[in-house]
């Protein structure tokens, strides 16, 4: 991640794991995600945590993506399939990563808990992404 990056959590049920990847310990037995009326009909949701040398902010809203990159900064969206399958072909975001929780649907989750990261760099338009199927 470079300074300035922020992360966009299309579902917001992705925001803990995120969180503990970065090694954030929770305050207190679960991560408190503050929330901010962003105008009368809109609440965004974010939080802000330190990683290496600078602070990273992850958030959720109704209302995705350009916003978050108007100021020429980097945004990495996470979201699962059907936000991958809108992202792949329909998006200046390019696919960067992708976990495979395929497997975990028939144990604890009703769907496909498979990850799918992207990244919408305003300064490199012409990036590469991996190339894959998203089915």
């Amino acid at each position: 991640m470079n300074e300035g990056d922020k992360i966009f959590d299309v579902n917001l049920i992705h925001t803990p794991g995120i969180l503990h990847y970065f090694g954030v310990i929770p305050e207190r037995r679960h991560y408190q995600i503050p929330y901010y009326n962003v105008s009368e009909s809109e609440i965004e949701y974010r939080t802000i945590f330190p990683y290496q040398a600078g602070l990273y902010t992850i958030f959720f809203s109704q209302d995705c993506c350009s916003r978050y990159v108007a100021d020429g900064n980097r945004l990495w969206i996470v979201g699962g399939k059907r936000t991958a399958q809108k992202l792949k072909g329909n998006s200046p975001a390019v696919l960067k990563g992708y976990f495979d929780g395929s497997f975990l649907n028939f144990n604890r989750f009703p769907t496909d808990a498979s990850i799918y990261l992207f990244l919408w760099d305003p300064k490199s338009p012409g990036e590469k992404g991996i190339d894959m199927p998203i089915e």
